[in-house]
């Protein structure tokens, strides 16, 4: 009798484990499918914003409604914004497909001196600070200078340049 008790409460063990094991499962599914979702409901939003406004300025301007020159150059660059805040939205959602699918482009990984990085990326960062009528300094100490990364080169510049 004690040896068959015995084996009838592992086996009860292994029915509750078995039990918690697929609760956590499901869990974790729902809680991956709310981030989905919520993830979704964001780009939604934000891909609505720079459709609706070339909705209504492509409209607005083949209707005639906008007839001065300098008003209608001024629509065409709100456009222009738009489409690339489009497309910067696309490609951000390509990676974090690229991601959810286990291709995270380790590829693309190297390993680079940080004043070459800088060196790289210098003249973009004063040109975005100027055009912020803002000042911009980058100081580095020689330990700094001659610090090497690991980094995805383009994923910084999409980091530091992504529209804001």
């Amino acid at each position: 009798m004690d040896y068959s008790q015995g084996i009838l409460g592992i086996a009860w063990i292994g029915v509750l484990l078995a039990t918690f094991a697929v609760a956590m499962v499901l869990r974790r599914t729902m809680e991956l499918n709310q981030r989905r979702g919520a993830f979704v409901s964001a780009v939604t939003h934000e891909l609505r914003t720079p459709l609706t406004t070339f909705r209504l300025y492509t409209e607005m301007l083949d209707a005639g409604m906008v007839p001065d020159g300098e008003k209608q150059k001024q629509y065409f660059a709100t456009l222009h914004s738009e489409a690339e805040r489009l497309s910067h939205l696309v490609e951000n959602v390509l990676m974090y497909a690229q991601l959810e699918n286990n291709e995270s482009g380790v590829e693309r990984i190297e390993k680079v001196r940080l004043a070459d990085l800088k060196e790289r990326m210098a003249s973009s960062l004063l040109e975005r600070a100027a055009q912020s009528s803002m000042a911009l300094t980058i100081e580095m100490d020689e330990a700094a200078r001659n610090a090497r990364v690991h980094a995805d080169i383009s994923a910084v510049e999409r980091i530091l340049f992504q529209p804001s």
